[in-house]
């Protein structure tokens, strides 16, 4: 796990993978840390793109 903050703000990222595990503001969790009852695995970004991309279709061929 690696963690980077200040007072402020302090980030915690897996070693492995870069998932985002736990984001603290003034010392208050503000990122869910997941509950069993509903779904025991972790994914917090699943989607981190949100909104209309600039390119809209692939190339018809991948680029070297």
């Amino acid at each position: 796990m690696t963690r980077i903050g200040n007072e402020l703000l302090s980030v915690e990222v897996a070693t492995r993978g870069a998932e985002t595990r736990s984001i603290r503001f003034r010392g208050r969790e503000i990122l869910w840390q997941g509950d069993p009852a509903f779904w025991t695995g972790r994914a917090p970004l699943l989607f981190p793109i949100v909104g209309r991309a600039e390119i809209t279709s692939a190339p018809p061929t991948p680029l070297d």
